[in-house]
């Protein structure tokens, strides 16, 4: 067995707790991403709304921060935009806040897509969340972000070829591998670093037609 230790706890509210650790987080000086519970002061730029669960991406990651300072500074008006590995749903939100035409999600978690509607709904959209490639194949957008780990990043390199009209953002990729994505998507799109945020790096790219 391995080592371990028991401790006991004074019970408390476990759910005043539990809201008490996801606070306002300040991605810039006009983003920010709060809990339900916080309190809706004025704030004089986008607030996005995120009930933490299964999902990834509550805004407090590096790689999430890193894709949402992208899409505030490339603003994606008028565009279409995918999230593939949606998780909370939290980047398709900040594009339809940021002015997209219209945002999908896609996640293998099942509890990810629910976890993404609830907070889709938190913010005023109904944006569409998918659970399968399939449900998709026959589209393409005009911007598709990825923010999952490397290894997967270098897997699904062709699919995200056929479903990118414009641009590409890659995220989840640390410094020493930057190289080995890049080669991946050489054949189809020139990725090119974006910014770095301790020790993770973001790419981003737009094809050449």
């Amino acid at each position: 067995y391995p080592e371990y230790s028991i401790r006991k706890f004074k019970d408390e509210d476990w759910a005043a707790y539990t809201q008490d650790q996801f606070k306002e987080i300040l991605i810039s000086e006009k983003m920010r991403i709060i809990p339900p519970w916080h309190l809706k002061n004025d704030f004089q730029g986008v607030t996005i709304t995120i009930e933490p669960g299964s999902g990834f991406g509550t805004g407090s990651h590096p790689t999430t921060q890193l894709c949402l300072k992208w899409l505030e500074e490339y603003s994606p008006n008028n565009d279409s935009f995918l999230d593939y590995g949606t998780g909370s749903g939290i980047l398709s939100i900040a594009a339809m806040s940021l002015g997209a035409k219209h945002a999908t999600g896609i996640d293998i978690d099942k509890h990810a897509i629910q976890n993404a509607k609830h907070n889709s709904e938190l913010n005023g959209f109904n944006i569409s969340f998918y659970n399968s490639n399939s449900d998709i194949l026959n589209q393409s957008f005009d911007t598709v972000c990825a923010n999952i780990l490397s290894n997967i990043l270098i897997d699904i390199s062709s699919d995200l070829k056929h479903l990118t009209r414009k641009r590409l953002i890659l995220s989840g990729i640390l410094y020493d591998q930057i190289d080995k994505v890049i080669n991946i998507y050489s054949d189809w799109i020139d990725l090119k670093p974006y910014s770095e945020e301790e020790g993770w790096v973001l790419l981003h790219g737009e094809l050449q037609r």
